[in-house]
């Protein structure tokens, strides 16, 4: 810290300020040096008027307040080069320890968290693992019943498998949306209705009208409904429970 920084900061010279506590004494200094330069700016205008009064002692006053404000400026301005630079130096260091802090707290959590989770893991998994091989026991089964069946010409008695029977749910069809709807007709040449395709606004009612006479129906209107989609969930066999750690077993598939 340079010896600017230990008269600004005369309790802090063992430690460097923060970089907060430098920002804030860089603000103070702007803010003199405004001050400054808007005293320097008035002695200006005080000392023309007491010249064109002829004021000798108020020619001395101003140039006073002058000396004054341009001392309060120079003082600003050397003070503010020191904390401008300490201030970008303090944001690195603080950064830089920051980052060794968040290094050394994750390092604590591989060493110490990981290795018990890791554990959790593997028992988690050798438990999944018998599920699914349960389930593989299961499916197989059913498989070998389905081909049994077959041979013996029972189609029609096939069992579903468990994807299709607990993991698949077939599009539902929404019904269809019926609207009421209001239109003109009017009358053919052969004394027929049909729809009216030459309207005109009524003066009076604003209303849309066909322009030779006609008559209001009302007419259903049938939307179709929308087929949702068929939904999947993704299959059980494509999952795969390595070891969680090396020189452990794979726990799924078996075998590998």
């Amino acid at each position: 810290m340079s010896a600017i920084l230990d008269i600004i900061f005369p309790k802090r010279k063992k430690a460097a300020p923060s970089s907060a506590e430098i920002a804030a004494e860089i603000d103070a200094r702007k803010a003199a040096l405004a001050d400054a330069n808007a005293r320097s700016a008035a002695s200006k205008t005080k000392r023309q008027a007491a010249l064109d009064a002829l004021d000798e002692a108020g020619i001395a006053a101003a140039e006073r307040d002058a000396d004054a404000a341009r001392i309060s400026a120079e003082v600003a301005s050397r003070a503010l080069g020191d904390l401008e630079a300490a201030h970008a130096e303090q944001v690195k260091r603080e950064a830089a320890d920051a980052l060794t802090a968040r290094k050394a707290a994750t390092e604590r959590r591989l060493a110490g968290e990981v290795p018990r989770l890791l554990a959790d893991y593997d028992r988690q998994a050798a438990q999944l693992a018998e599920t699914l091989e349960a389930l593989r026991e299961i499916e197989t089964e059913a498989l070998t019943v389905n081909e049994a069946l077959h041979r013996a010409g029972r189609r029609d008695e096939a069992l579903q498998n468990i994807q299709r029977r607990y993991r698949f749910e077939a599009g539902k069809q929404e019904p269809d949306r019926v609207e009421i709807v209001e239109e003109w007709h009017e009358r053919d040449p052969d004394g027929s209705w049909s729809r009216a395709v030459q309207l005109v606004r009524d003066k009076e009612t604003g209303e849309m009208t066909p322009r030779y006479g006609g008559r209001k129906v009302k007419r259903e209107v049938r939307h179709p409904g929308r087929k949702r989609p068929d939904t999947y969930l993704a299959p059980l066999t494509g999952i795969s429970l390595p070891a969680g750690r090396i020189g452990g077993a794979h726990h799924w598939p078996r075998g590998e």
